[in-house]
């Protein structure tokens, strides 16, 4: 631990000598005088790394916030300066005895962030332009023998890259908005069969089911931490609706069925939410499949029972929201709700179909 003068010179009189001075100002500016590597991780200003935690061969180090600069000197060998979370940063470092080195986080063209190792001239610039949170932190820590990679799925707070594929299934529930609402339309119409049928007339009623359970298999692109592209299959359920008649003889009832599934293509946008969560929504669309079976069953007729079917196929609206969970690099939870809008034909019932699923994904 430095003495209380060792502090002030650090925090004080090493930037104001290198603003007065310059480069020239440090004999030792890009070289060191000990056997070991001099590290300057500086923060010259805001944007993705403020109040961005530093490790060192995933040792946390500290937290850097706006110009600020982190010093340290590490044994010489290989070395790797990171962030943590689910959008982790890292700059593999081979650190030789006697130099110094400074690094920077900046931005990439295609908006993601990197770690730059800036020249001596620019980063003794930099330093005296930002101050140091705090004394030089000597470390001891040995450079990382190397070894045979392996997946470490324990480690929760280090994920994959930013881009690459992901595959998921998940499953839940659906309900399709107007099922029984279509039943009851058809309410008037029927009775006026049974009217014709019955004498006495008799009540008719309508009942259905407008639930269901749910799977979906998917795969994506993430271009980035904030966008990727996404395509599905859906089973999006069975449903039915009923109307019936009976004077305890006889019988008439016509039963309608829908069968629903499909593809879908989305946009998906996600916002990151520090190491373990993001937020996401998706617009696109469903390509859909509707299979419609209607029996007509009479049992005073002869035969007592009539069919048809009919398939349709259509294109429809999609628009999602969800959240995921990071539980290691590899692999993910997520939740999410989806909302298909007009799927099928008026002829044979058009519903807003609502999906509730939850699901695992894996990351490459």
């Amino acid at each position: 631990m430095c003495n209380p003068l060792s502090r002030f010179a650090v925090r004080y009189l090493l930037p104001i000598t290198l603003l007065l001075c310059g480069p020239a100002a440090l004999a030792a500016g890009d070289r060191s005088s000990t056997g070991s590597a001099t590290i300057y991780v500086i923060q010259s200003g805001t944007g993705y790394f403020v109040n961005a935690l530093i490790y060192l061969d995933g040792k946390y180090l500290d937290k850097l916030s706006p110009n600020t600069y982190l010093p340290l000197t590490v044994v010489p060998g290989a070395h790797e300066i990171s962030t943590a979370g689910i959008s982790r940063v890292a700059l593999p470092l081979n650190a030789q005895a006697g130099e110094v080195y400074y690094i920077q986080p900046t931005t990439k063209a295609d908006g993601n962030t990197q770690f730059t190792i800036l020249s001596g001239t620019e980063g003794q610039r930099l330093l005296a332009q930002t101050r140091p949170i705090r004394e030089m932190l000597h470390t001891t820590i040995t450079p990382p023998q190397p070894r045979t990679e392996q997946r470490d799925d324990s480690d929760v707070t280090r994920f994959g890259p930013d881009s690459g594929a992901y595959l998921g299934l998940s499953g839940g529930s659906t309900r399709a908005k107007g099922v029984t609402d279509y039943a009851l339309a058809g309410l008037p119409d029927f009775q006026a069969y049974i009217d014709l049928t019955f004498f006495p007339s008799i009540p008719a009623t309508s009942s259905g089911s407008d639930s269901d359970t749910a799977e979906k298999l998917f795969v994506g692109f993430r271009f980035n931490r904030y966008l990727s592209v996404e395509g599905a299959y859906v089973n999006l359920g069975t449903y039915t609706a009923k109307l019936h008649a009976t004077d305890g003889t006889d019988t008439v009832s016509l039963d309608g069925t829908w069968k629903f599934n499909g593809l879908s293509a989305a946009a998906v946008g996600s916002l990151p939410l520090g190491s373990h969560f993001a937020l996401s929504a998706k617009l696109g669309g469903l390509y859909w499949k509707n299979k419609y079976d209607e029996v007509l069953t009479d049992t005073t007729l002869i035969p007592a029972t009539d069919s048809a079917s009919v398939t349709n196929h259509g294109f429809s609206p999609l628009l999602g929201i969800g959240v995921t969970v990071n539980l290691t690099k590899w692999l993910a939870l997520r939740a999410e709700y989806e909302r298909y809008w007009k799927v099928g034909k008026t002829d044979t019932g058009k519903f807003d179909i609502d999906s509730f699923s939850a699901g695992v994904v894996f990351l490459f």
